[in-house]
């Protein structure tokens, strides 16, 4: 069905675009992700089909534009018959919550990290420059790390007929502008997503639903791109953010529970921080709040009381790659089966398994050093309270508490130095082939962090570097 109306898009649109890019957009749209259907209780709402005028000014219409039929009850797809490019925008039936509906959300007993460094301030202190605290925030142009100096604000599309522009308003407020011929439509950014280290992509505030924006931030270009998996040449401010990305971009956010991607504004915790790994602090906080001189921690987890196989499981919430989410939402907690609450897939030599996350803990089993001990934890090489990303050295130097380095194959022709790092030899930077970015000009995919740790033969004396 879907391609079938691609097809048909095609021939209305006009045949003006190459069919090799066009060919790309249509199979990349079509062989998109299933995306959930909960729109039942939504679409009894529209009653009526909405009339153009509803969507598009009069003067808009008199340029040619026109809303085409998507088989997708839930959004409006904008065409103009003289071009290929298309804006696809969500419709406000299925952005409200439908009447009626129970805002049953049940308070999981989250308090933020904030109420955590009332005792523990060194360990937040540090842990606010991690890459796991910035992976989500409220879009600000402190928090925002994309340019919108003019010169440097503007994503051109591989046809003249659609740009974007990134603008700071005077009163502070990010928006991200869509330029279709002559017609534009604002979104505002609302929350970053993202640490940044690779890329930074944004949502949006629909009534009470969260979509994302089309243009994300690339750190390697120090530019704007097209967001992961959007066709170059395309307007797409339709993606639905299920609850199952916000398991690993948020603390907690209060979701609307028989709602596809509905959720509360009012509580939001920003961040992956202390509560993911220690579970909810409410209790804990109270508690101690009322015993000032009790100094043995209730009512709360360390992973590092827990054997092995489940303190990774705390880590392996996130990353273990492609994981079928079974929830229920921000239910994990420590001590728990990571099964219980994902289904992770396999993790075997050439298995495509590694969006975001490059499978780290899947691909760490499949490391000698983990099959010939029975007490590997992730915290033995990360602190989890600390930002050491890309300090090699540093985490080369744990590598040697279990590894001399004189046992190397390569350390006659290095000597001392090559404990300095053997990151890069033995835990390699491969492009991840799921996260696929389109740009007016080619394609990229940014290279992740493979933990199965091996020798691997191309790495030698020859290509190691400090």
């Amino acid at each position: 069905m879907a391609t079938n109306w691609k097809i048909g898009f095609a021939l209305v649109v006009g045949a003006a675009l190459a069919a090799s890019s066009f060919g790309y957009i249509v199979w990349q749209r079509a062989n998109a992700p299933t995306r959930p259907n909960n729109v039942g209780e939504i679409t009894k709402r529209e009653n009526t089909k909405p009339t153009t005028s509803q969507i598009l000014s009069d003067q808009e219409v008199q340029q040619g534009f026109l809303i085409m039929d998507n088989p997708d009850p839930m959004v409006h797809t904008i065409v103009h018959p003289n071009s290929p490019c298309w804006l696809e925008i969500p419709r406000d039936t299925a952005s409200i919550l439908p009447l009626g509906h129970t805002q049953n959300s049940v308070d999981l007993g989250y308090v933020g990290p904030e109420s955590c460094a009332e005792c523990h301030k060194r360990e937040y202190d540090s842990f606010v420059k991690t890459p796991h605290y910035n992976t989500s925030s409220a879009a600000s142009a402190k928090t925002v790390l994309g340019p919108f100096e003019p010169g440097h604000n503007q994503m051109l599309s591989q046809h003249p007929d659609l740009s974007f522009t990134m603008l700071q308003k005077p009163d502070g407020t990010l928006e991200q502008i869509v330029n279709f011929r002559e017609l534009k439509r604002n979104f505002n950014f609302d929350i970053s997503i993202g640490s940044g280290k690779i890329a930074q992509t944004y949502l949006y505030w629909h009534h009470d639903a969260l979509y994302q924006l089309h243009v994300t931030y690339f750190r390697a270009l120090n530019s704007w791109i097209n967001s992961p998996g959007y066709g170059d040449g395309t307007a797409w401010f339709s993606r639905r953010v299920i609850p199952k990305c916000f398991q690993c971009h948020m603390t907690y956010i209060d979701w609307y529970p028989g709602t596809e991607h509905m959720y509360s504004q009012d509580k939001i915790i920003y961040g992956v921080t202390c509560e993911r790994c220690h579970g909810p602090g409410e209790e804990h906080v109270n508690y101690h709040r009322e015993n000032m001189d009790e100094r043995v921690g209730k009512f709360i987890s360390n992973p590092a009381d827990l054997e092995p196989a489940r303190a990774n499981d705390v880590c392996g919430q996130c990353h273990s790659g492609s994981a079928d989410f079974v929830g229920p939402s921000f239910g994990f907690r420590p001590g728990d089966e990571l099964t219980q609450h994902w289904r992770p897939a396999a993790a075997g030599p050439g298995v495509e398994n590694k969006v975001h996350t490059a499978n780290q803990l899947q691909r760490l089993e499949l490391s000698a050093c983990y099959k010939n001990t029975d007490n590997m934890r992730c915290n033995q090489c990360h602190d989890p309270h600390r930002a050491e990303h890309g300090n090699l050295q540093l985490f080369s130097e744990r590598c040697i508490k279990c590894h001399q380095p004189e046992t190397c194959g390569e350390f006659e022709m290095l000597g001392a130095a090559i404990s300095e790092n053997c990151i890069d030899c033995h835990l390699g930077l491969e492009s991840d082939e799921k996260i696929n970015i389109q740009t007016a000009n080619s394609m990229i995919s940014p290279p992740l962090r493979d933990h199965f740790i091996r020798i691997i033969p191309e790495k030698n004396a020859s290509t190691w570097t400090k």
